[in-house]
């Protein structure tokens, strides 16, 4: 042992052997005919560790050496009690480069263009160096190098390669890259790719690790950069459907067979690699205890008889996907065991919710982490808020029925009723203001929903004093009451979602709407300017000379006198509406000169033709249309909502 250097040194019949234990990261050594050599530390290839409690094993049997990252457990052996194992997690092969190798790696660092680099890549007879790992490359490879181009990844990834793939020893692991003078950062080939906006680059090294690194391994390459992927609109479906983000495990520890055949999502919050020893913290109900331990204790008469008739075998998986958005570590090891919050700034569910991508609410991981989430996080509270909002109901309604129908009730009893209107809207008042109080104004209101609830609110609290100042009858009485009735509305479609039997008809009928918008704006336009026409025309206008204004010209009572205290023009426009669904009336026609009369038949057919038989047709076929659509996808859609509401 070279005390200085920390060098371990083996001597054997092939020779000197140097094995730098220290943290010097490499330096240059030279050998017995005066060559320089480098060498490299153990500590140097620390950051392959998916988790700081793995070993790294150096291994170099013949000409192989191999960089494996292993866990160390212990494990009951029945004659000698507790020993240690390993268990391998993923392996790196290291190679020798040849002088033809350095050669054609040094042709590529000095290519101008990107195209020199694609062929480059495509004039080699095999692409073998290029999945290569190097120690001159700090243990990483040119595929994960080249990664910043998707013209070369589409060459090195094409599926008539796939000879020289293997699941034995992995392509893309987090690489080690020199920055400064002993200074290094860490990245891997898809942070490479996405921060040169290499989308292609990123979908081919992603259908990559789901055919040939499929574990769990591979999803330590995701958990930060995954949300961008999603705000980037790349397709994970395949990923997530993969087993990279579900750890799979058959431990001794666990119970491998039990006559519960029910499916349990429980919480797990520690690393993986010590969920050897914590079957009884995930599962401490009694019902979950060993088929042993259930035998025992109905032997000493302190469990109830067990059914080992049936007896089901037991899958046991982690997922993963947690880790990704905002979490919290009870006894965070890295900061003195105490309690640490990570991610705070990624809201993973509202990120799946805006996401296009409905496929990924098919894959197994997604639905047990929004049914985990919904059942544990966000259920109770949205029944809570809709308790009370129907309580807040009940109250308008009772006060509606009391006060504007039937005008009965004395002062007193009227203050009592918008004193409850008032304890109706406490709850909802303090959840948001308390809301906005936590994440800020700013990020308060960039949620356009938001704004409704504050309308709500205030809406509320000013009809509460106008009731009380001005009177029920009032106008700014009856209009804010018509706002918060309207706006209960929504609130109410809001909170039906949060029903496994309703979810599916508000489902429907929100995206229906939604995807009938561009139509209806159509057919918006298509009202206002044939309205015009009728404008134009003069009828039923007693502004004109004409045989309406001599026929009506102080009558109070007229063809069109409901639209006296809307004016003519939005009453134009209301008839045009009228006319689309339907609802005709002529009173007015007849007043016009015989010219205007054709004309106006002419313009009645065109906005009856238009409007009535075909758009408005039209946009029934379209609902019908959409209505398949989401029928089809439903359950992704209902997902959808319950990720936005967590």
């Amino acid at each position: 042992m070279l005390s200085d250097k920390k060098d371990f040194i083996a001597l054997n019949k092939t020779g000197l052997n140097i094995i730098a234990l220290g943290a010097i990261d490499k330096r240059e050594v030279r050998d017995t005919n005066g060559s320089e050599r480098m060498i490299h530390s153990l500590e140097s290839v620390n950051y392959l560790k998916v988790n700081k409690g793995n070993f790294v094993l150096f291994s170099c049997a013949d000409e192989d050496r191999v960089i494996a990252i292993e866990q160390e457990f212990e494990k009951l052996n029945q004659s000698s009690g507790e020993e240690t194992s390993y268990e391998a997690i993923y392996s790196i092969k290291l190679h020798e480069i040849t002088l033809r190798e350095l050669l054609l790696f040094q042709s590529l660092y000095v290519c101008k263009t990107q195209s020199d680099i694609v062929q480059l890549v495509e004039d080699q007879p095999t692409p073998t160096v290029f999945y290569k790992s190097f120690l001159e490359f700090d243990g990483a490879n040119m595929a994960s190098i080249l990664s910043f181009d998707s013209r070369s990844m589409n060459h090195l990834l094409d599926d008539t390669n796939n000879e020289h793939f293997t699941d034995e020893f992995p392509i893309f692991y987090r690489n080690k890259i020199l920055k400064g003078k002993d200074k290094y950062y860490y990245r891997s080939a898809i942070d490479r790719a996405l921060r040169c906006n290499q989308v292609r680059a990123v979908s081919l090294i992603i259908k990559y690790i789901v055919r040939y690194q499929n574990n769990y391994v591979s999803s330590y390459l995701f958990m930060k950069n995954f949300p961008l992927l999603l705000e980037k609109a790349i397709q994970v479906h395949e990923l997530l459907a993969s087993d990279v983000f579900s750890f799979k495990f058959d431990y001794d520890e666990w119970p491998s067979s039990h006559t519960n055949k029910e499916k349990a999502l429980r919480p797990y919050n520690d690393s993986i690699f010590n969920i050897r020893k914590h079957y009884r913290t995930v599962f401490p109900e009694e019902e979950f205890r060993s088929l042993e331990e259930l035998k025992d204790a109905e032997e000493e008469g302190g469990a109830v008889a067990i059914d080992t008739s049936k007896v089901y075998k037991i899958k046991y998986s982690v997922n993963i996907l947690p880790g990704i958005g905002e979490h919290i570590v009870d006894q965070d090891p890295s900061n003195g065991g105490e309690k640490t919050a990570y991610n705070t700034d990624v809201n993973f569910m509202g990120l799946l919710n805006e996401s296009e991508e409905l496929e990924i609410y098919d894959t197994t991981t997604i639905q047990e982490l929004i049914e985990f989430k919904w059942e544990r996080y966000a259920r109770t509270h949205h029944v809570v808020g809709c308790f009370m909002h129907i309580l807040y109901i009940c109250t308008l309604v009772v006060y509606i029925n009391i006060v504007y129908i039937n005008n009965a009730g004395t002062e007193d009893e009227k203050r009592i009723y918008t004193f409850l209107l008032a304890v109706g809207i406490l709850y909802p008042a303090l959840y948001d203001w308390s809301q906005m109080y936590r994440s800020g104004p700013a990020e308060y209101f960039s949620d356009a929903w938001n704004y409704t609830d504050l309308l709500y609110i205030w809406s509320s609290i000013g009809n509460i004093v106008a009731q009380n100042l001005s009177g029920p009858f009032a106008l700014i009485s009856k209009l804010l009451m018509i706002i918060i009735i309207m706006l209960a509305l929504v609130k109410t479609f809001f909170f039906l979602r949060i029903f496994d039997a309703l979810s599916p008809i508000v489902t429907m009928l929100t995206n229906v709407i939604y995807d009938l918008r561009i139509f209806l704006g159509f057919y918006t336009i298509l009202i206002v300017l044939f309205s015009l026409l009728l404008g134009i025309l003069g009828i039923g206008n007693k502004n004109i000379p004409g045989g309406f204004k001599d026929t009506y010209g102080e009558a109070e009572e007229y063809p069109g006198s409901e639209y006296a205290n809307v004016g003519l023009f939005v009453g134009n426009l209301l008839s045009t509406l009228r006319m689309s669904m339907g609802d005709f009336g002529f009173d007015a026609a007849i007043l016009l000169d015989p010219a205007e009369n054709i004309i106006y038949w002419f313009v009645w057919l065109l906005i009856v033709v238009i409007t009535c038989i075909i758009f408005l047709n039209f946009i029934i076929a379209e609902a019908s249309a959409s209505y398949e659509k989401v029928s089809e996808k439903l359950e992704a859609y209902i997902l959808s909502e319950k990720a936005s509401l967590i």
